[in-house]
């Protein structure tokens, strides 16, 4: 890395090229903090009060394309600062990552183009350039800001994260290179990113999460049971959909692990764990001050294990036969079931109670039981034609759980086949 080029100061950066003006490089850790301001120093009167005019200039570029940090952004950046912390310290083996921080680089107010590539003449041909962005060039992050915000935290207080400086030497930053953008093209590169591509599903999210406890208990509990199928006697680790959030109608799965990850966590937390169905769930999330974590795991997988095998001729039928499969009803089954695992704050009943009221539920997927408590009917030309469970386990996940817990309510009595 040079720090001059045709006889001007600055930072040189080998990168390749993707096409004029965009370019992919690495950058070290402690270059990318001293040339990319600090947001959080970036925002409030009286931090500009007192910032020299280059920062006072960088905010005002920055805020033409990019949000403050006030509310969710600002809370994000404290746990990407503590994941990217644990990744350093190598907590997280290899497993681990963070995308690449888009930096624009703005051109000179007479419109003269900042930055500039060169390409490396012994490599010609192969993409390698040299990207030259001169002392005072302003370099904002586009995309990958609360990134950017995580870094300064960790480098400004390497020991708050059990980290050194000497750690933090020779750590590489992945960056993507803008220039020859005006405002309005780095506006709309700012909205590309954050709205072009398509959200993954919170639950679909979390079930891929190998590091949090509901899918790890969610697998031990797939490798005890043991479900009958036509090709014989199968585990349900064999028959578990991993790639979708809903079972589709010709899926030749019985359950989507982000189901059985929701009935975990509500077996463990309770109605609590209906929040959490999206969210990670470790060890400290677990009130251990009655019963361990260790005892608390070991019941939860035991009991449901049981469950499980207790509906597995249901579950059987498939997608297009019942309705256990679907995320809302196993989220209520998981409240049901937390009230038997011997720590539930009200209402607790035993395994054996937990089994009749579990047997005496019609789970067909029909809205003559599940119509107004997991599902909605489907209506067509004034007759019913089927149930939709799009509602999703927190629309309807305590209604359920209710409706097992309790038979004698309204229902309690609809989902048992017992309405009059």
């Amino acid at each position: 890395m040079s720090l001059s080029m045709f006889g001007r100061q600055g930072l040189t950066l080998p990168a390749m090229l993707v096409r004029p003006g965009v370019a992919v490089t690495t950058i070290e850790l402690f270059s990318l903090v001293q040339t990319v301001p600090d947001p959080r120093k970036e925002e409030g009167k009286k931090n500009l009060a007192q910032a020299p005019a280059l920062l006072k200039e960088h905010s005002e570029i920055r805020l033409l394309v990019q949000r403050t940090l006030a509310g969710a952004k600002g809370k994000n950046a404290n746990e990407y600062a503590d994941y990217i912390a644990a990744g350093l310290r190598g907590e997280l083996r290899k497993g681990w990552s963070t995308p690449p921080i888009t930096i624009w680089i703005p051109s000179q107010a007479n419109g003269e183009t900042t930055a500039t590539a060169k390409m490396v003449a012994e490599a010609e041909g192969s993409g390698l350039y040299e990207v030259f962005i001169p002392v005072g060039a302003h370099q904002v992050p586009i995309d990958g800001e609360t990134q950017c915000t995580a870094l300064h935290q960790i480098v400004s207080d390497p020991e708050s994260y059990d980290l050194t400086i000497e750690q933090l030497r020779g750590v590489r930053i992945p960056v993507e290179l803008y220039w020859d953008l005006d405002v309005e093209q780095a506006r709309q590169v700012f909205h590309d990113r954050n709205v072009k591509g398509i959200t993954v599903d919170k639950n679909l999210a979390m079930s891929m999460d190998q590091r949090d406890l509901g899918t790890q208990l969610a697998h031990k509990v797939a490798d005890q049971v043991k479900i009958h199928t036509t090709n014989g006697v199968v585990p349900l680790s064999s028959l578990l959909q991993s790639q979708r959030r809903q079972l589709a109608a010709s899926d030749d799965k019985l359950i989507t692990l982000s189901g059985l990850r929701a009935l975990v966590t509500t077996a463990l937390l309770g109605k609590s764990g209906i929040a959490k169905t999206s969210a990670t769930v470790t060890e400290s999330t677990l009130d251990t001050s009655k019963v361990s974590a260790e005892d608390q795991k070991e019941r939860v997988v035991s009991l449901l294990a049981s469950v499980l095998t207790k509906v597995g001729p249901e579950l059987a039928k498939g997608p297009k036969g019942t309705a256990l499969n679907a995320p809302a009803i196993l989220t209520g089954l998981g409240v049901a079931v937390h009230h038997a695992t011997g720590w539930a704050e009200s209402d607790q009943i035993t395994e054996e109670t937990l089994m009749n009221m579990i047997t005496t539920v019609k789970w067909d997927r029909s809205a003559e039981y599940w119509d107004g408590v997991g599902g909605k009917a489907l209506v067509k030309e004034g007759e019913i034609t089927g149930v939709s469970f799009a509602g999703g386990a927190k629309d309807s996940g305590g209604r359920v759980g209710d409706a097992i817990l309790y038979p004698s309510t309204e229902l309690g009595q609809k989902i048992r086949g017992l309405s009059s």
